[in-house]
């Protein structure tokens, strides 16, 4: 059967009365096939046959790696080339599906194959204002045997917040936490560092104070209430503005005056303290007060 086991594929070893034989098959071939040992005197020729079986195992579908993706929200992928195939089946017989892990944000049928043969294409277009990620998973299968091949998919707000640490489009309590926790890391890109300078330092610091509030869908920061009036008595003559916190130094001011902390623990020295440390703990929830002070007017149309 030189279907199966071609002449050239028998090779013989060994040596003196001890010989080897090696059969090599045809690859991804199978069936049965009588070998012949023949051994010759020069007048008397001996032969002894064996028979060769080989079996079909089946190979499973293969397809090419596919790297994490990440898009903004509202948009599609860019076309997603991979390569299928099978060493037992025909490529046209391989059925090509996906499945999203993640339906709220990319359903099934945001999941577009294109191309033919062993090259194939993927178009992902998650549901409109929607953000977060996706496990997508690409099945490739012969009949018998499955293969898989996942990549994650990333959909974030497409709007990049100054201070915002861990990409997800927000200026909150934890980029605040970030920095604090990483305040004076250096070296590589260290979790905090919000200017991309290696560095987490007072630039980053004020970076998150100052867009602290700030939001992807364009939610506006505290720091466009500085100087906002809040409230006015025209029986006291009082008002009162909200205005933002700076350091200068180490030295915290409110309006350009100093402020007055309160109810820190006694056991604690503020002296001791840095302004950035005073800053942190007012926004992360510590027992801090900033009261900044109090403008008085005896008229209440003064500024």
């Amino acid at each position: 059967n030189p279907t199966l086991v071609r002449n050239l594929g028998i090779a013989l070893g060994g040596s003196g009365a001890n010989r080897t034989i090696t059969v090599t098959p045809e690859l991804n071939i199978f069936g049965t096939a009588t070998i012949t040992l023949m051994v010759n005197d020069g007048a008397t020729t001996v032969e002894e046959s064996f028979l060769l079986t080989v079996v079909d195992v089946s190979h499973p579908p293969t397809i090419t790696p596919i790297d994490d993706i990440t898009i903004a929200k509202n948009t599609s992928t860019n076309v997603i080339e991979f390569t299928i195939g099978d060493l037992d089946s025909p490529i046209g017989s391989l059925l090509v599906s996906a499945v999203s892990s993640n339906p709220t944000l990319v359903r099934n049928f945001g999941l577009a194959f294109g191309g033919a043969g062993a090259n194939r294409t993927l178009v992902v277009t998650p549901v409109a204002d929607q953000t977060g990620t996706a496990t997508i998973t690409i099945m490739v299968s012969d009949g018998p045997l499955t293969t898989n091949e996942s990549f994650v998919l990333t959909v974030n707000s497409g709007v990049t917040q100054v201070g915002d640490t861990n990409g997800d489009g927000d200026v909150n309590i934890t980029d605040l936490n970030n920095v604090r926790n990483n305040f004076g890391a250096a070296g590589g890109a260290p979790l905090g560092d919000t200017d991309v300078d290696h560095d987490v330092d007072i630039t980053d610091l004020n970076n998150v104070r100052n867009n602290f509030g700030a939001t992807s869908n364009g939610s506006p920061s505290i720091s466009t209430l500085v100087g906002a009036p809040q409230s006015t008595s025209a029986s006291q003559g009082l008002e009162s503005h909200a205005v933002a916190a700076s350091i200068e130094g180490t030295r915290l001011t409110l309006g350009g005056l100093p402020i007055l902390i309160a109810r820190r623990k006694l056991e604690r020295n503020p002296a001791k303290e840095s302004a950035a440390d005073l800053l942190f703990g007012q926004l992360s929830g510590e027992n801090v007060s900033l009261e900044a002070p109090k403008f008085r007017t005896r008229n209440p149309r003064a500024k």
